[in-house]
């Protein structure tokens, strides 16, 4: 801001000749000689009372020594002063003070700029009070000084910078977690010194997702421009759920400046990235082995990821006749979706010499409200049912049977070691019908009555000659 211009241009000593412009005689130690009008040596601009001042202050003015012919050195003093609208009754809040060089010119004195710098200043002015810049000239200084007024080519310049209560967070959105604990940040730092200590908590809006720390962060009038910087870290759910957004929050201001208790600062977004992937894995899924006597083979089922509802999975065999499958479907619940589930497979007998056959326990596609599960078909699994079936005719006796040329018979008979898987007719003749008949001339097998020993009788046949015992053969 300008300084105010004071109205009175009457100085005393004052050279005209000389390069200073019209200004005010400043006694060293006082104020101007026999001056009582504070605007002789008071500038001010008045903010509106009850202003806090809460940024950086300066103030720019021109002096010279009184007496322009004569070298000698000075201080300049400028006040910051609490003060009334017309400038009586200051109170100093900061001093800053200039040291002037030696003057050398001789007779050409000069005007010198002085800036005057406070800093920042944190200052709330009481009930109907102004803020203004005293100037004075150091009792240790050579001599008196002019102080300069004019606003065309000397201006006394008061520069006031006012920073707004706010608290900045910085990013805002964008920043990114992972499931894996991986990290992000965030800063806060308050846009104006504060009065007393700013206090503001933080905190995370889904803990399943993410945590912060710290949990609060306090400024004070001393730290309160240098950024405090906040950790974001991810975390793990085992829940396929995508990459989840959720929100830093940060608490209302607590301090006792009422310029920011119950200041709100933006909340931080951030996105935790997922590591999990809805599925359902099936180990083996191959080289499984059962057998025929019923023995069995085992595999298991287990979910990759936490559902959010039950997940069911049927299990079932493609071919009763070579095996079976127990139990007949495995649930998943959040609670045990990542204990392995065993499924035991058992061989079927046939009594058929199909040699070793090749079958498939089949999963069902999922069922579940988790849309992430519903309809998932995991994998089914390859299973061999190993044969102990051999195809065979079995005769019993093969030898040792008599017959008598009387007549008189014997007998034998005739199976299937396996069940065919059509009939099955075995002839059934003598090599020596002189000797002995065979009936019936065949016997027929089928997948119904191959385990049923089938009778064959012998018959001698008399041949009316003195041969002694002969032997034959019934051909099969």
């Amino acid at each position: 801001m300008k300084a105010s211009t004071p109205t009175d241009t009457t100085l005393a000593n004052y050279d005209p000749a000389r390069d200073a412009f019209p200004g005010l005689w400043i006694q060293k130690g006082g104020i101007g000689v026999g001056e009582s009008n504070p605007t002789k040596y008071q500038l001010w601009r008045a903010p509106a009372a009850g202003f806090t001042l809460n940024g950086a202050v300066s103030n720019t003015i021109w002096t010279a020594m009184q007496n322009f012919d004569v070298a000698s050195a000075g201080q300049v003093v400028a006040y910051l002063v609490e003060c009334n609208p017309d400038g009586s009754g200051s109170v100093a809040i900061d001093s800053v003070t200039v040291t002037r060089p030696d003057w050398d010119v001789g007779n050409t004195g000069t005007w010198i700029q002085d800036t005057f710098d406070f800093g920042i200043v944190n200052y709330t002015l009481g009930p109907g009070k102004s803020v203004g810049f005293k100037i004075m000239v150091g009792a240790a200084s050579a001599g008196d000084m002019w102080f300069a007024y004019d606003t065309a080519s000397y201006p006394a310049l008061g520069q006031l910078t006012i920073l707004a209560p706010g608290i900045s967070v910085t990013p805002t959105s964008g920043l990114t977690t992972t499931e894996g604990g991986g990290t992000a940040t965030f800063t806060v730092v308050l846009d104006s010194q504060p009065s007393a200590n700013v206090t503001i908590g933080l905190s995370s809006n889904d803990l399943t997702e993410g945590t912060v720390s710290p949990a609060s962060l306090t400024f004070t009038p001393g730290n309160w421009n240098t950024a405090q910087t906040v950790t974001v870290t991810g975390v793990n759910d085992f829940v396929a759920d995508g990459n989840v957004a959720y929100a830093i929050v940060t608490a209302p201001a607590t301090s006792t400046d009422g310029s920011y208790n119950g200041m709100n600062a933006p909340d931080v977004a951030v996105t935790n990235t997922d590591n999990d992937t809805a599925g359902i894995t099936v180990l083996p899924t191959s080289g499984l082995t059962t057998t025929e006597g019923g023995g069995t083979a085992t595999f298991t089922v287990v979910l990759t990821s936490q559902p959010t509802a039950n997940v069911t999975v049927g299990l079932s065999s493609n071919d009763l006749t070579e095996g079976t499958v127990a139990p007949a479907s495995v649930t998943f619940t959040s609670g045990n979706w990542n204990v392995a589930q065993t499924a035991t497979v058992t061989g079927v007998n046939d009594f058929v010499a199909d040699g070793d056959v090749a079958y498939t326990i089949v999963t069902a596609p999922a069922t579940s409200t988790d849309a992430g599960y519903n309809g998932m078909n995991a994998a089914d699994v390859g299973v061999t049912n190993t044969d102990n079936d051999t195809a065979g005719i079995t005769v019993s006796p093969t030898s040792g049977l008599t017959t008598t040329e009387g007549g008189g018979t014997a007998t034998f008979s005739v199976v299937l070691t396996s069940q065919p898987t059509a009939n099955v007719t075995i002839g059934l003749s003598s090599n020596d019908l002189t000797e002995g008949t065979v009936a019936p001339a065949s016997v027929t097998f089928t997948s119904g009555n191959w385990n049923v020993a089938q009778t064959v009788t012998v018959t001698g046949v008399d041949d009316f000659g003195v041969d002694g015992s002969v032997a034959y053969t019934v051909v099969t």
